[in-house]
């Protein structure tokens, strides 16, 4: 059986796409009734917004020249040149922590992984969630089974008040109350 190498735009123009699993030429989906349905509802008669200035990826806190820039000039990934990285892991941990909101929930304002969680590289390489380490620095080591569950829900919140430790089966146990609790109401 010989393989799709790629497909026709599904806009109608007739157009090759970039791949088998590409289903329009760049920037035909507009085309598409459902496109500018979309494109219309997105811009009812305003201009679009301007995007904020994008933040040096070391972490340093200025702004790029520009939104495609991910660094400052001369800064990089590890931040020698910017000094961001000096410190102990306690020190950079807190320049990352925000002021309790209403609910007394500290927000991690720092780098967010996919899950939604913030994390912290330590002094040895290693990316640690800032929930634990948090909960570490304030309160004590945690064990290797230990979990922590975010009382207020927020997976972004460094609160140690709001951590309590569970095993993972209890972990488990909380979510799927909650789970069945929303899927209730």
């Amino acid at each position: 059986m010989p393989r799709i190498k790629a497909r026709r735009c599904l806009c109608g123009c007739g157009g090759i796409t970039s791949g088998p699993h590409v289903r329009f030429v760049h920037g035909h989906w507009a085309r598409t009734p459902a496109g500018r349905a979309t494109v219309a509802a997105r811009n009812v008669g305003q201009p679009l917004p301007k995007l904020p200035p994008r933040l040096c990826s070391c972490g340093c806190g200025e702004t790029t020249s520009s939104r495609r820039r991910r660094w400052v000039k001369g800064h990089n990934l590890r931040g020698e040149r910017c000094g961001f990285w000096r410190g102990t892991v306690e020190e950079r941990f807190r320049r990352f922590v925000g002021e309790p909101d209403s609910e007394g929930c500290r927000l991690w304002l720092g780098a967010i992984n996919l899950q939604g969680y913030g994390t912290l590289r330590t002094s040895q390489g290693r990316s640690e969630t800032a929930h634990r380490l948090a909960y570490a620095i304030e309160v004590g080591p945690l064990g290797e089974d230990d979990c922590l569950h975010h009382v207020c829900q927020r997976k972004s919140c460094v609160n140690p008040e709001h951590l309590m430790v569970v095993t993972a089966s209890g972990h488990a146990l909380i979510h799927a109350a909650l789970r069945r609790e929303l899927r209730a109401a």
